[in-house]
């Protein structure tokens, strides 16, 4: 058993895919695997996946059919050893010195700043220690943010994940990893905040233009994240208005009756029942007027 396993899920992305890999195994710290899970890539992303693995024992290739990148993250948990678990992006890549965290079996989440490719500060969060009695209160506080709602910054402790049984949704190519931390926090009491280096995320693909979601994927992602978000032990509007708002805005525009179909869901009913009272007064007239507006 290794401390950390690595965890790459990677589809056509050959040009970039030796700057996050490198970034990998040029880390001071050792004791990890790396498995690098081939989703059906049809560039050479696949063959520089085996070149890795002949070069260096800790890195570990599978290659599957293309289904997307819940399935490819499940085969990784599927053959992780490691006594932590973290996720990195083929396009992404990670700085000097960010696998180097005290590994503590008393924490059960460490955290990572991250930045944007080039450098630029995405989100930054002072260097902390959060016990069992402020955890959920800091949860409350961080839910919505990008760090915590997607979580490749974030290094899992296995043992929660495996004993369970969380896995990503496969039924779902966006918003995934939502899913996914919601379940995690639910069952974590400690967390720190390791300052240091970064995950750099590659924004070049500009992944929101590439979405368009019909409404029967949307109400079973909101149906999906609602229930989860019902069994958090704390109320968090901020989060819960990012998710909507972001689905709301990829429907696609042809759609027909969309806007009714909206308005009627049970998950939307949901949010506008639970969350829109404690957003306060102007962020219920501008929901309002943007509904009115797209009709």
């Amino acid at each position: 058993m290794c401390k950390l396993s690595v965890i790459i899920p990677v589809y056509n992305t050959d040009s970039v895919l030796g700057r996050c890999v490198e970034s990998v195994l040029g880390q001071d710290f050792l004791d990890f695997e790396l498995l690098l899970i081939d989703d059906g890539s049809n560039d050479e992303s696949g063959a520089l996946c085996d070149a890795y693995a002949a070069k260096d024992g800790r890195v570990h290739v599978y290659h599957k059919a293309h289904r997307g990148v819940s399935p490819a993250r499940n085969v990784g948990l599927d053959h992780a050893s490691g006594e932590w678990v973290t996720f990195i992006d083929s396009d992404d890549f990670v700085e000097s010195g960010y696998f180097d965290l005290p590994y503590s079996g008393e924490t059960d989440l460490y955290v990572r700043n991250w930045c944007y490719a080039n450098g630029q500060v995405g989100e930054r969060f002072e260097p902390q220690i959060v016990d069992e009695q402020h955890y959920w209160s800091f949860m409350q506080a961080m839910m919505h943010t990008f760090a915590f709602r997607t979580g490749c910054s974030f290094f899992f402790k296995r043992t929660l994940i495996e004993n369970n049984g969380i896995r990503f949704d496969e039924r779902f190519h966006l918003g995934e990893d939502s899913l996914f931390v919601l379940d995690y926090f639910r069952l974590g009491t400690t967390l720190q905040i390791v300052d240091g280096a970064s995950y750099r995320y590659d924004r070049s693909d500009q992944w929101e233009s590439k979405h368009v979601l019909s409404w029967l994927e949307t109400e079973s992602y909101l149906t999906v994240f609602i229930g989860k978000y019902d069994n958090l032990p704390v109320a968090a509007p901020s989060l819960a208005s990012q998710i909507f708002g972001l689905f709301r805005n990829l429907i696609d525009k042809n759609e027909r009756y969309m806007h009714k179909k909206w308005l009627g869901s049970s998950p939307v009913k949901r949010f506008i029942e639970t969350q829109l009272p404690v957003r306060g007064c102007s962020f219920r007239l501008k929901y309002w007027v943007k509904e009115m507006c797209r009709r």
